[in-house]
């Protein structure tokens, strides 16, 4: 059976499969996991239920030994990257930074902020904007 350059063959499914539906994996001639990523993600389903007290475990100790990297990264994607807060930060929980445009933002409850998310962009904008309307009633000049 030929395949053409644009398509492979999944050596779990057997279905000849667009490339870009394979992940990518150095050690392969093309360059491609052998799998479909929908086989390999079913394994690996299947592996994690079976092997789910050691996967536990090998997550915890690296979460225990990467402990520092992590903080970083959390830091680093929680800082205010210089937005204007229009608004100190009183509330007595953890708490959203929410941009109300490019250059400012508010804060908002994170379970409040957790409700608005949609999955669209514009709604859990639009979302989050009404309950900021009604959570500052009017202490909101730009």
């Amino acid at each position: 059976m030929e395949v053409s350059p644009k398509l492979k063959m999944c050596c779990t499914c057997k279905r000849e499969l667009p490339i870009k539906l394979f992940s990518k994996c150095n050690s392969h001639k093309d360059k491609l996991q052998s799998k479909c990523k929908h086989c390999t993600s079913i394994y690996r389903k299947k592996y994690y239920n079976k092997n789910r007290k050691l996967a536990i475990k090998q997550s915890s100790i690296w979460q225990k030994t990467h402990r520092e990297s992590r903080l970083k990264t959390h830091a680093r994607r929680r800082r205010n990257l210089g937005f204007t807060k229009l608004i100190e930060n009183d509330w007595n929980e953890p708490i959203e930074w929410h941009h109300i445009d490019n250059e400012y933002v508010v804060p908002i409850p994170k379970y409040l902020h957790k409700m608005c998310h949609t999955g669209d962009t514009k709604r859990h904008r639009a979302i989050c904007n009404k309950l900021i309307s009604i959570l500052y009633k009017g202490e909101l000049t730009l």
